[in-house]
């Protein structure tokens, strides 16, 4: 019997990764009636979290959130250099206190303040802050979706984690195996 198992398929096969298996394909244009498609292992692996409502709702919450704070980090900028200092508002104030700074007041919501910034300043430091946050978070989603997204190597060991496992004469011994593009038998 072929180690491959009857014709090519079967329970005998040695490889899943590397074998083609075929699949039953309905609706292509070319075949109305359906055809045989081959297909790797790697394409038929599914995500096991399906993208339902929560993960947009979730990423909606955190851009919010992060407007409010990059809202009150340039009010207390432009407090800070108009000379009143550094102050953020009460927990209970972040949210009431918007529509004020909004609308150039840049006191809305701190008790107490004497030296508040002019309303044309407190809006540049606020479009000032809110760029510089959104773009740091866009950065950190781009970071994560190459890190852990469709695009990440999935399986890969790390150059550390692989050294643990085999062992550093153990990689050396093998590295043509491993990674044969980079090395060869013949050097």
């Amino acid at each position: 019997m072929s180690p491959f198992g009857v014709g090519g398929q079967g329970a005998g096969r040695r490889c899943d990764v590397a074998c083609p298996t075929f699949e039953y394909v309905i609706g292509d244009p070319g075949a109305p009636w359906g055809r045989l498609v081959e297909v790797m292992q790697r394409e038929r692996r599914n995500n096991p979290y399906p993208w339902t409502w929560e993960i947009p709702v979730f990423i909606m919450f955190v851009v919010g959130l992060i407007a409010v704070i990059a809202l009150h980090v340039g009010r207390s900028l432009a407090n800070f250099f108009a000379g009143g200092g550094w102050r953020l508002p009460q927990s209970s104030e972040w949210f009431s206190s918007i529509p004020g700074v909004l609308m150039g007041d840049a006191a809305a919501g701190l008790p107490g303040v004497e030296v508040v910034a002019q309303s044309q300043t407190l809006l540049v430091w606020i479009a000032v802050s809110e760029v510089v946050f959104f773009v740091a978070l866009m950065t950190a989603g781009l970071v994560g979706w190459l890190r852990w997204g469709a695009p990440a190597t999935k399986g890969m060991a790390t150059r550390s984690e692989a050294e643990k496992m085999l062992g550093l004469r153990r990689i050396r011994k093998v590295c043509a195996v491993v990674r044969p593009d980079l090395y060869s038998g013949k050097r």
